[in-house]
């Protein structure tokens, strides 16, 4: 069921024009997010910032596929996925950070 909304909503959101606009403002809270991860991580927070982490890991792929797909964002995606190499290693998904 939660597959069929996220892809009515998708659809609606396609319809009205503004998902290109919408997928970039994600892409810059995620970006931010893990800009301010990599600061934080070798240090008492390490692993308040996995758990913040861990539970996002779907939006920071879709953020850095929406760096892969839109022209012009491969600079944004390399910045996302470089500031998540500690993420990447100690989740076990250092798969993921080779975009």
């Amino acid at each position: 069921m939660l597959e069929a909304i996220r892809h009515y909503g998708h659809e609606q959101l396609a319809a009205s024009g503004h998902l290109t606009t919408v997928r970039a403002r994600h892409r810059d809270q995620y970006h931010r997010l893990a800009a301010r991860a990599e600061q934080e991580w070798l240090g008492p927070n390490e692993l308040a910032w996995f758990a913040i982490l861990r539970p996002e890991h779907a939006n920071l792929r879709a953020a850095l596929e929406f760096c892969l797909a839109q022209p012009g964002q491969t600079r944004a995606g390399l910045e996302v996925a470089a500031a998540l190499w500690h993420y990447w290693v100690r989740s076990c998904t250092h798969t993921e950070g080779r975009v």
